[in-house]
């Protein structure tokens, strides 16, 4: 979902937790967590600053768990990344305005024609 107030922008994301199963023969089931993002913005002119928050609840690395279970085997597996860790990030952009500036009255045009397509 995504808001703009003038100057201002705001973001809000939730991904709910899944459950699927790995296509494979071995039949482990994976459930992944939630995910929810929270981001605003704001720009004038040249300038912007934006805040994206992340799972800002969620301290610990663990990601998803997998299992399987069967009559003479069974998993039980904690994957563990960097990608469901809470946090923040605040990041500011400034754009310098440089080069030729190109109008309505002075774009390039196309200034002649040729009478023929054959070279002499």
């Amino acid at each position: 979902m995504a808001y703009y107030l003038k100057n201002w922008n705001f973001g809000l994301t939730y991904i709910s937790p899944i459950g699927t199963w790995d296509g494979m023969m071995n039949g482990i089931w994976q459930r992944d967590k939630e995910d929810y993002y929270l981001q605003v913005g704001w720009s004038k002119s040249n300038l912007n600053i934006s805040a994206l928050i992340m799972n800002i609840g969620r301290w610990n690395w663990m990601d998803a768990k997998r299992v399987m279970n069967s009559e003479y085997y069974s998993t039980d597996e904690t994957l563990v990344n960097g990608n469901s860790h809470a946090l923040v990030k605040i990041t500011a952009t400034y754009t310098l305005g440089f080069g030729k500036k190109v109008g309505r009255d002075n774009e390039p045009q196309i200034s002649g024609s040729a009478s023929s397509g054959i070279l002499k």
